[in-house]
């Protein structure tokens, strides 16, 4: 995988390795992680409640479509 990450001088990189953009030099993944999503919180939380909505959305259909073949004398 390649990834571009920030140079000292202010460039660019790019890094053919596992660690994306983890320089020994203070920057840290679990700092960089820990930054995007507490900038994008609430692209989390959007995505999330759009998932919630889809659930329920599906288990009322399945609910509706058991009962409408459990009262149906076909089957």
């Amino acid at each position: 995988m390649i990834s571009r990450c920030e140079a000292e001088d202010g460039g660019e990189e790019l890094h053919y390795n596992k660690k994306h953009c983890c320089h020994p030099a203070g920057n840290d993944c679990h700092g960089k992680i820990d930054e995007l999503f507490s900038d994008k919180i609430y692209l989390v939380g959007i995505a999330a409640l759009v998932v919630a909505v889809i659930m329920i959305f599906e288990m009322i259909f399945s609910m509706v479509l058991c009962c409408g073949i459990r009262n149906s004398p076909v089957y």
